[in-house]
């Protein structure tokens, strides 16, 4: 039967009957044994959940606290604030950015999405769920945390690979690159004398010949001396570059697109984030789908991927507890603060507060700084721009360095002053907000040495100005 992304299949893979309604259905094992499962409402599933369900490596069916960190779903932001789904394995990274919808506060980490796992049908009103047990990256209460990943320079890489000078963006259809590898497989099978599971993950090459159409040959073949050896890359006159991926790695990424329901991605072939012997970068199969509206959630999405052997893009971030003290911690916060330091250098000294927004997101990490919570300084000497908060602002210098805070009210203030002074806090009704000549100033009441009260005046900033004495 030829592949059909919208026939149903049962969760070993057989066909299963259209219609089927949410809840428990039954299918037979190869054993003979009746099995259950449970079919998902799908519109409770988040957008581009299929790209994420097989972009992770490992079991479908496992407990979150069994799988390492590049077999679950992770859900964190981009720079502009929009969720981002991440998943990879060892050579494949793929993101669904959603449009739709806002960053996580705190970064989580999921099971694999599948639709055959319950999904609690109480979620709040516009929640979705991948169907497993979300977990914080850090601060839970039970202590628990799991490492996550940091996929910047896999999407960084693959938007460079359709937005540089010379990019070269063709439109393919995934399912020709799907059945071009289901041939290869089968040459495997019938010339090499390759098991199933050995010819399904065998290299291949791929490349767009000079009509654009894209193409799937073999990366190995037989040797005069009759032993499997390396293929030749074939030659491509007046079509892209050749990429060498794993078999496995490219059905997964085509069938997936098929069942999001793209029949129309760009694709490219360009450099990756590894080099070869030679010193030259290393070829990657790029695909990215820009703002398309998935059918069944209705969000605005994109959805990219890039297949590259051994690829590099993908980092994993720690969690605290995997470090024995810390030592050990600190060094490594000290190289993550400067990654993403550089990171945000693109951004110093930013003119507006879009640009201010990207600098504190690449920077600090959050992915949920909002454009419309920062202030620009543009006749401030030594601060650039402001973040508001409800009670203080946090001010900032071009470099997005911590200069200082600015109270907005009296609360505000007293947080700041008592921040400054632990080993004498002072209570709310201490402090004075001034008016007439003293507007915009906070005044603290205290006992000077003499045993006299006396109200020190600060302004927004906390710097002292002046002190009155009370009659």
């Amino acid at each position: 039967m030829a592949y059909n992304p919208a026939q149903p299949r049962n969760p070993i893979g057989q066909w299963a009957k259209w219609g089927l309604t949410v809840g428990w259905h039954e299918y037979v094992d190869r054993r003979g044994r009746v099995r259950k499962y449970y079919k998902n409402n799908l519109s409770q599933m988040p957008s581009g959940y299929e790209m994420m369900h097989v972009g992770a490596s490992g079991r479908n069916f496992s407990k979150l606290d069994d799988h390492d960190v590049h077999e679950r779903v992770h859900i964190t932001g981009t720079e502009d604030g929009e969720q981002l789904a991440i998943a990879s394995t060892g050579n494949t990274c793929f993101g669904v950015i959603n449009h739709d919808r806002e960053a996580p506060e705190h970064t989580l980490s999921v099971c694999r999405g599948n639709k055959f796992q319950p999904v609690s049908e109480n979620l709040p009103l516009n929640e979705t769920s991948f169907g497993g047990r979300a977990a914080q990256l850090e601060g839970r209460k039970d202590g628990k945390v799991y490492d996550t990943l940091n996929a910047q320079t896999n999407e960084r890489i693959n938007r460079a690979a359709f937005e540089g000078e010379n990019a070269k963006v063709y439109h393919i259809d995934p399912k020709d690159f799907a059945e071009g590898e289901v041939k290869v497989r089968h040459y495997y099978e019938r010339e090499l004398h390759m098991s199933n599971a050995d010819a399904r993950s065998a290299p291949v090459y791929v490349y767009m010949d000079k009509d654009g159409k894209p193409q799937v040959k073999a990366a190995l073949t037989v040797k005069k001396d009759g032993t499997i050896g390396r293929a030749h890359s074939p030659k491509n006159t007046g079509g892209s570059p050749t990429a060498k991926v794993n078999g496995d790695d490219l059905t997964r990424m085509t069938r997936a697109m098929q069942a999001e329901g793209l029949d129309d991605v760009p694709c490219a072939i360009s450099a990756g984030t590894g080099t070869q012997r030679n010193g030259r970068p290393q070829n990657a199969l790029h695909f990215r789908k820009e703002f398309y509206k998935n059918n069944v959630s209705g969000d605005h999405v994109t959805s990219w991927g890039t297949i590259e052997m051994d690829n590099k893009g993908t980092e994993i971030e720690k969690a605290r507890g995997e470090f024995s003290n810390d030592a050990e911690y600190a060094a490594y916060k000290q190289k993550v603060d400067a990654r993403r330091s550089n990171a945000a250098a693109n951004y110093f000294h930013p003119v507006d507060s879009e640009d201010a927004a990207k600098l504190m997101r690449r920077k600090t990490g959050n992915m949920n700084i909002p454009q419309d919570s920062i202030e620009m300084r543009h006749q401030d000497k030594t601060v650039s721009f402001a973040v508001r908060g409800e009670h203080a602002n946090t001010l900032y210098d071009g470099y997005g360095s911590r200069v200082g805070y600015e109270a907005n009210d009296a609360d505000g203030f007293r947080s700041m002053f008592n921040y400054s002074h632990q080993n004498n806090p002072v209570p709310a009704q201490a402090i004075k907000t001034g008016t007439g000549r003293r507007e915009g100033q906070y005044g603290v009441t205290l006992k000077d040495k003499s045993g006299a009260t006396v109200v020190s005046w600060y302004n927004k900033r906390g710097h002292h100005t002046d002190t009155e004495r009370m009659v």
